[in-house]
């Protein structure tokens, strides 16, 4: 019973740390109570004074709050994982308690909101995107720098995607905009509308992900509208 409720409280901290700063639940964390006071007997505990002997116990620390499009899937026995800090660490899954290697590669210290591994047999090759917009290339044998940088969207980016096999990178925003670029970091295409008549706008982007083998992309939307897109030259079958 005591262990339920300790994951229960894990949980509840990880939904709340993922969230932004500014949301309602984020800024009661920054309350001050004056004026106040104290009854008899022995003062009731704060929710993070009962949170943090829980995260002793379990050897656990803030930056482990992970999303779930901030980790990659397996590839060559490791994935990849972003965090809250801006950084990315490289995990093998006979070991997972235990990073490979550890990077910052994001000048500004935002949530890495997607990690994925690029095209082909390389498991040290990653790409990440953090929230502030840019998008690294990183070789995870060299931890120095990221070897080619995409500024795609200016403080706006939500989601990453990288297809399996074909040299495409997909990158969404809550502005409304999706962007497709090549390895080389050139800008393939943008999408911002739905293929109606009426060219309704498409929503604020939340997810992204590429067909397995074929050049297909599904999108989902803050409107709770998924929509797939093909390329024009070998539409679906």
């Amino acid at each position: 019973m005591v262990d339920k409720m300790r994951e229960a409280r894990l949980r509840w901290f990880g939904h709340v740390k993922r969230r932004c700063i500014d949301a309602p639940v984020r800024r009661c964390e920054r309350l001050v109570i004056e004026g106040t006071r104290r009854g008899r007997g022995r003062p009731k505990k704060y929710w993070e004074e009962v949170i943090r002997p829980d995260m002793t116990q379990l050897q656990i620390t803030e930056d482990m709050t992970l999303d779930r499009r901030s980790a990659s899937e397996v590839h060559v026995g490791q994935f990849g994982a972003g965090f809250v800090d801006g950084s990315v660490k490289l995990f093998d899954i006979r070991m997972p308690e235990m990073p490979v290697c550890s990077t910052r590669p994001h000048p500004k210290v935002e949530r890495v909101v997607g990690v994925c591994f690029q095209p082909g047999l390389q498991p040290a090759k990653v790409v990440s995107a953090s929230q502030a917009g840019d998008i690294q290339f990183l070789d995870m044998r060299n931890l120095k720098e990221a070897y080619l940088t995409i500024d795609a969207h200016r403080g706006s980016l939500t989601s990453l995607a990288v297809h399996r096999h074909a040299p495409l990178i997909a990158s969404g925003s809550s502005k409304q905009l999706i962007k497709v670029f090549n390895l080389e970091g050139q800008q393939l295409g943008t999408i911002r509308y739905l293929s109606t008549f009426m060219a309704q706008k498409i929503g604020s982007v939340r997810c992204l992900t590429f067909h397995p083998y074929q050049v297909l992309l599904a999108a989902g939307a803050a409107d709770a509208c998924v929509s797939i897109y093909a390329d024009e030259i070998s539409p679906p079958t």
